[in-house]
């Protein structure tokens, strides 16, 4: 019958540590950029938040109404240092993007010390959604 719906999505997240005491982790994320390509009921939609809106055909206007409050709003996470989440909260209070820094967050760090340029992945089954995640260390402040 072919696919019905599949989807592509890419999100730049900034993380800010803000304060580690007794194993626990305090953090500040924000999305900086949300790509995604969409394959639904035959109809190919598109959206990428670096495009102007003259850049955009009409259902990525559609998606930027859709998806631009979550550019503007920060995800503090609290977390141990396995990179388990145990409490997230979202300012502005944005349904969904809760939930999204939930799955973004949850970050199996690797085994060895990290630097600059440090690359790995790691994989996730949640809800019928396989979700393959690309790290990359680009700062170390």
């Amino acid at each position: 019958m072919g696919t019905v719906m599949s989807m592509g999505m890419t999100l730049d997240m900034s993380v800010k540590i803000l304060e580690v005491k007794d194993g626990i982790y305090e953090s500040e994320m924000k999305f900086s950029k949300i790509s995604m390509d969409m394959l639904q009921g035959g109809n190919i939609m598109s959206y990428d938040s670096s495009k102007s809106d003259a850049e955009l055909d009409d259902t990525g206007k559609m998606m930027k109404a859709q998806m631009e409050p979550m550019l503007e709003a920060v995800i503090f996470a609290k977390g141990n240092d396995l990179g388990e989440v145990l409490e997230t909260k979202v300012e502005p209070n944005i349904p969904g993007v809760s939930e999204m820094g939930k799955q973004t967050s949850t970050i199996i760090y690797p085994k060895g010390a990290v630097k600059i340029g440090t690359t790995w992945t790691s994989s996730k089954n949640e809800k019928g959604m396989v979700m393959d995640f690309f790290y990359k260390v680009k700062s170390i402040l």
